[in-house]
């Protein structure tokens, strides 16, 4: 491979930027969380590993979704138990 032929690759952090069209997901939450008399309502992101979910929490933090509370949990430090 030569210098001028460099390959760039995207981590897998999460993200402050929505590069991957996430407003399709975070624009409904907003609008769900805007809405009157909706009280109280629960709103859980689901997604495969690498998905996602913490860019989409992201977004919503950053947008300040009025009267929005986030409850992070970390599914790494989950343990499957076996049956």
């Amino acid at each position: 491979m030569t210098d001028s032929a460099t390959l760039r690759l995207w981590d897998d952090n999460p993200s402050l930027d929505d590069f991957l069209g996430f407003d399709a997901v975070v624009d409904p939450i907003v609008k769900a969380i805007g809405t009157a008399n909706v009280d109280p309502l629960a709103i859980g992101v689901h997604s495969p590993w690498g998905g996602g979910k913490s860019t989409v929490l992201n977004l919503l933090e950053s947008l300040g979704s009025r009267g929005a509370v986030r409850r992070h949990t970390n599914g790494s430090l989950a343990v499957r138990q076996p049956r």
